[in-house]
């Protein structure tokens, strides 16, 4: 169907539900209509993009007097939020029919609100109006309890002004820095609570606009923190400032306000009372959360991650640049944990088709490259480089050690050097890029790398049943190498970050696991190999 036609029969197909095409603005199409609920109409426009490939936008064009200062799905210019992008697919196939099906969703939404059944969803909904028209802010706070709680402000020199709350000013200025801001420290004071009560838009004045309407709000809300939170103000005001910043850790959000309190002159005398300031103004904080915390759990609430443990990764090159990548993503290096990057080979151009650093890396080492990279897009992670042979370095301590080097000869040295309690992670590819594998041990009783290579050597415990041929690439003087592209290395780094999680939350599935890439080969099944009795890495 020509785009022409579909439009034409959309127009006409809207002609008998009251909405009157207007104009064409950019790429939507604009109407006039109304939505019908109990017998009234209520007055909208309406945006239909011209391909069909998304929901149409709807506007009332007065906020119905019976709602309050705010209602649900419905924010203060008039906008409905009728339906969520994730709960459909829009069909471009059926303009028609979809368009027809979107106003009959919109007039059954907009009867909710104005029946009161949705009011609920205030909360769920309270990001959406709290800190509207507010100043932005980062929030980098690890403990919302902490007395050392500040705020941090972007230098005025800056074209890009920002606020920061932080319970870490140095980390904070990191984070700051790698988002190309200049923040400078300043006294006034900031009050930080933990509340049980999931915040609610209040339905009298909204949105808040005075220190009055906040504690108002407030007590209505949350009784308990309203009273913790009235008496620390008091207290600030008798220390003099000239504002305080409030935070509420509540569940599912983090908000906050400044409040600049009037009367400064007679502040500074503190002559003033509480009572006297509830005219002050309130400047609501709209921002988001960059503590490491949230950033590293927001994706998996309900797993465990990396935070806290201590982690080496022997080896960053075209599997270890990558897994060193999704260990950070994963926690690695937060929450008072650390990440051990150990590798002192550099990286040449031969590495840059399959390895995560680029050309700026070249001729440096890899490990220390990594490290870069973490400073610029994970300055809040604890990453430590090491460029030594990892022969030569003492990873007793750690939690954790992967192998990522794929030098079966570098497991036999390694395996006798440390204890049982340590769990000792390798992954490897197999044939031309055909099978990637990893291997956990977390035990005594378990195979070891040495154990490994004899059974395979005995034809047991390999990634295919069938065999794999051997391909090598590279000419005259060029060392030999493995062809294979960068999918299969990404493959092996993400098979060894599945069995990290596992080993942390205590899921101890298979020890030897197998994904075979290249089809037309089948998968052994992962499985759990003994050691082999007198091993001498092992036994050692």
């Amino acid at each position: 169907m020509a785009a022409t036609n579909k439009i034409s029969e959309v127009v006409e197909a809207l002609s008998h539900y009251e909405f009157v095409y207007e104009c064409t603005l950019g790429g939507f199409l604009v109407f006039q209509g109304v939505l019908r609920h109990e017998g009234f109409a209520y007055d909208c426009e309406m945006y239909i993009a011209k391909d069909f490939a998304s929901i149409p936008l709807i506007r009332l064009k007065a906020i119905p007097g019976i709602l309050g200062a705010v209602a649900p799905h419905l924010n203060a210019t008039g906008w409905l939020c009728y339906l969520s992008r994730s709960s459909i697919v829009v069909n471009i196939f059926d303009p028609v029919g979809q368009t027809i099906a979107f106003v009959k969703r919109a007039e059954y939404v907009l009867g909710q609100i104005l029946d009161g059944s949705v009011v609920d969803d205030l909360a769920d909904e309270f990001f959406a109006y709290w800190g509207d028209g507010g100043s932005n802010c980062f929030f980098d706070v690890d403990d919302f309890e902490s007395k050392s709680l500040q705020l941090l402000l972007g230098d005025e020199k800056s074209e890009d002004s920002q606020v920061f709350l932080s319970d870490d000013p140095v980390r904070t200025k990191m984070k700051a820095a790698a988002l190309g801001l200049k923040i400078l420290q300043n006294k006034i004071p900031v009050l930080a609570f933990l509340s049980t009560v999931p915040p609610q838009a209040s339905l009298i004045h909204w949105p808040i606009s005075n220190l009055g309407e906040f504690l108002s709000w407030q007590q209505q809300l949350d009784g308990p923190t309203y009273y913790r939170i009235e008496a620390a103000i008091r207290n600030v005001v008798r220390s003099g400032s000239l504002g305080v910043v409030v935070v509420i850790k509540s569940p599912r959000f983090v908000y906050s306000l400044a409040i600049l309190f009037a009367k400064s002159s007679k502040l500074k005398k503190k002559k003033v009372s509480l009572d006297e300031l509830r005219e002050s103004v309130a400047v609501p904080y709209s921002g988001n959360r960059i503590d490491d915390k949230f950033i590293v759990e927001r994706n998996v609430p309900s797993m465990k991650t990396l935070a806290e443990k201590r982690i080496a990764l022997v080896g960053c090159g075209t599997i270890g640049g990558y897994l060193a990548d999704l260990l950070v993503r994963a926690g690695a290096g937060s929450g008072g944990g650390e990440l051990v990057l150990i590798d002192n080979d550099i990286l040449s151009t031969g590495n840059l088709g399959r390895h995560i650093l680029g050309f700026s890396d070249v001729g440096k080492n890899k490990a220390r490259g990594m490290a870069r990279k973490f400073l610029r897009d994970a300055p809040g992670a604890n990453v430590k480089p090491i460029h030594r042979d990892a022969k030569e370095v003492n990873l007793t301590k750690m939690d954790l050690i992967i192998d990522a080097t794929g030098e079966e000869s570098l497991g036999y040295v390694l395996e006798p050097k440390y204890h049982a309690a340590q769990a000792r992670l390798s992954t490897w590819i197999e044939g031309p890029g055909i099978a990637v594998r990893g291997h956990l041990k977390t035990g005594r009783g378990q195979a070891c790398g040495y154990c490994l290579a004899n059974y395979a050597r005995e034809g047991q415990y390999q990634a295919t049943v069938e065999p794999m041929p051997k391909i090598y690439a590279g000419q005259g003087c060029e060392q030999e190498y493995v062809p294979f592209p960068a999918t299969v290395s990404i493959q092996a780094a993400c098979l060894a970050l599945d069995m990290a999680l596992d080993w942390v939350a205590g899921n101890q599935k298979s020890t030897l696991r197998t994904r075979v890439v290249v089809p037309g080969y089948t998968c052994q099944p992962d499985s759990s190999p003994p050691n082999i009795e007198g091993c001498p890495a092992c036994d050692s």
